[in-house]
């Protein structure tokens, strides 16, 4: 596949998991095809694409993936005892899926980069994440330890959205918000949540 000035081509990594710019993640990767493409991409120094893949499906059955996956680059990997393929990645941009192709030896893909449309939020809205982000992220700390949480509001809506115990389908939307303004948003909802819920009082046993 052809890249053009707005396009690229890449060689995608179809996943159960979903990986966020800035964000480093272990995933195991079976199929051998796959394991292949992971070990050129770190042999060449080149990027791939992780898209999340909707269904499990046999391989050689065709794939069904989301339109929006994360360009990442592949940090090291480990053979498992189990054949399984340990690979460490770093998300490094959004892009959208415009189309894609499964062959014998790999699955690729033509992909266009998605900036997000607001660089800078509302600082309100800004404070108030990184407010719940850090009680939140305090909750699950030992008395005495400081969260660590980034200042810059972009970087912040993925570090919220990699750290939140979510189900893959909500990482998903989280990474295809249109704008750091809706995805901050989105979290805050989901913070406040979380924090009201572990402020209830226990149940106790009937």
């Amino acid at each position: 596949m052809a890249s053009n000035r707005d396009t690229m081509a890449l060689p995608l990594l179809p996943a159960a998991a979903v990986v966020y710019p800035g964000m480093k993640v272990s995933l195991h990767v079976r199929e051998e095809r796959f394991r292949r493409v992971v070990a050129e991409c770190l042999h060449h120094d080149v990027p791939l694409g992780v898209v999340w893949k909707r269904e499990e499906v046999p391989p050689g059955d065709p794939l069904v993936l989301a339109s929006v996956g994360t360009v990442a680059r592949v940090l090291k990997t480990q053979r498992l005892l189990d054949g399984r393929l340990s690979v460490t990645l770093a998300g490094v941009a959004r892009f959208q899926l415009i189309n894609w192709r499964q062959g014998t030896r790999l699955v690729a893909g033509q992909v266009r980069l998605l900036p997000d449309l607001d660089e800078r939020p509302g600082r309100a809205l800004s404070d108030e994440a990184y407010a719940l982000a850090s009680e939140c992220e305090a909750l699950a700390l030992e008395p005495g330890e400081a969260p660590y949480l980034p200042q810059d509001p972009e970087a912040l809506s993925y570090w919220i959205a990699h750290r939140l115990p979510l189900a893959v389908a909500d990482q998903q939307t989280l990474l295809e918000q249109p704008s750091l303004s809706a995805r901050l948003s989105y979290e805050v909802t989901l913070l406040r949540r979380m924090i009201d819920d572990a402020r209830l009082p226990p149940r106790r046993s009937p």
